[in-house]
């Protein structure tokens, strides 16, 4: 995992325990089945294959965590998890940051804006 995901996550996890295990559960999963029905597939990275999916948090209520991914159909790769109480979205741009970090950037260098 990246160093600012943890970072994100252990932020999170403070506020509401458990989202670690939950993220964990759910990374798990997709390495085993694949990408649920229910991810969303995040447009404008030339190809790259980000989805963002809704992870319920127990005990929250509705509030749930938002977590970002790259996911090639091998090894699912987290690159950012947030609350919609913290933060509204993450920029296509920031994303893009996030994957060449990752050493996951796309074919071709980004144009597209964020």
């Amino acid at each position: 995992m990246p160093p600012a995901f943890r970072r994100q996550l252990r932020r999170i996890d403070r506020k509401h325990p458990g989202t670690a295990d939950a993220v964990a559960g759910t990374l798990e999963d997709i390495a085993n089945r694949g990408v649920p029905h229910k991810a969303l597939r995040i447009p404008g990275l030339q190809g790259a294959p980000v989805y963002k999916l809704r992870i319920p948090l127990s005990g929250a209520g509705t509030l749930a965590a938002r977590l970002i991914l790259h996911y090639d159909g091998k090894v699912p790769t987290p690159l950012f998890v947030y609350t919609k109480a913290d933060t509204v979205d993450i920029a296509t741009r920031e994303i893009r940051n996030a994957l060449r970090a990752a050493g996951l950037e796309g074919p071709g260098p980004g144009t597209e804006g964020g």
